[in-house]
């Protein structure tokens, strides 16, 4: 489902369309859009949450073991984005569509430009914060904040979550 034909039909998505729009996605229909480059156009799609789950475990895979903590934060961000990457960009440019069929294993960390890399990560988290908007509701259902939980130690139960409130904890 290419996200500029549903743009399309109006500024604002109206309920059912927003409600349409959330069905093809939890039934495993691709929300895609083409996003324009230094280096070409690209076509990526929103993440499910099954794509967030394979970010994570190319993330952890490419950590190869060790903590995060060893890490640097910017590290940390470059494996993200390169992860989000390989797993979000469907199509590229020809020199993108040759070097996936040149090596099987090309990966975005192939990509010697870390600039570019940042470049393409920002137009595919921009285009995934649109459907994302796009998709809110703005009825209360399933759009409203939780309700705060008073101190659960005494529920009778010896669950995981047990001690444990919403409630804002103040220190004296």
């Amino acid at each position: 489902m290419e996200l500029e034909k549903i743009e399309n039909s109006g500024e604002e998505l109206n309920e059912t369309q927003r409600t349409d729009l959330f069905n093809s996605i939890v039934m495993g229909k691709d929300v895609t859009e083409k996003i324009k480059t230094s280096r070409g156009e690209f076509k990526v799609k929103y993440p499910r949450a099954r794509d967030i789950q394979q970010i994570g475990r190319l993330q952890a895979f490419r950590l190869n073991g060790v903590p995060a903590e060893s890490f640097d934060k910017n590290v940390l961000a470059f494996i993200q984005e390169v992860a989000t990457l390989d797993v979000l960009v469907l199509e590229g440019p020809s020199w993108f569509e040759n070097a996936k069929r040149e090596n099987p294993n090309f990966t975005w960390l192939d990509i010697p430009s870390q600039a570019f890399i940042m470049e393409v990560y920002a137009a595919a988290y921009s285009f995934r914060l649109k459907v994302q908007k796009l998709i809110e509701t703005d009825t209360k259902e399933g759009n409203n904040g939780m309700d705060a939980v008073s101190d659960t130690k005494d529920n009778g139960s010896s669950g995981l979550f047990d001690g444990i409130s919403s409630e804002e904890r103040v220190t004296g």
